[in-house]
């Protein structure tokens, strides 16, 4: 036989508790952007490299320096955002050889950039 506390604390669940769950949920569900396609791309592509030079000294800081760096480009900047997408595969491949020991990078000497 159920007490009348335990009836009322039911009744509070059902009333209080679940319908707050539900909003919670449906609250983060809405925070949580969808990604579009080329998003998902460059995710993907960024995953792929922190994989390949797990095994290769000093990769991983310069391959986060330069997705942070390329996150500042505007959403709407999508011929950027590809060409940096098909540059990036590129690069990868050349990561994934075994033959790979550095990367290099292009910088502007001081004088050219005055």
């Amino acid at each position: 036989m159920t007490s009348c506390a335990e009836t009322l604390t039911d009744k509070a669940e059902e009333i209080f508790v679940i319908p707050f769950k539900t909003a919670f949920f449906f609250m983060i569900q809405l925070m949580m952007a969808r990604h579009s396609k080329l998003q998902k791309q460059v995710l993907s592509l960024y995953r792929q490299f922190l994989r390949a030079a797990q095994d290769k000294p000093g990769f991983i800081p310069r391959i986060r320096d330069e997705f942070r760096a390329s996150a500042a480009i505007k959403k709407s900047d999508v011929m950027h955002i590809e060409y940096l997408y098909r540059r990036g595969q590129r690069q990868l491949e050349l990561l994934k050889d075994v033959n790979t020991k550095q990367l290099g990078s292009f910088s502007k000497s001081r004088e050219d950039s005055s």
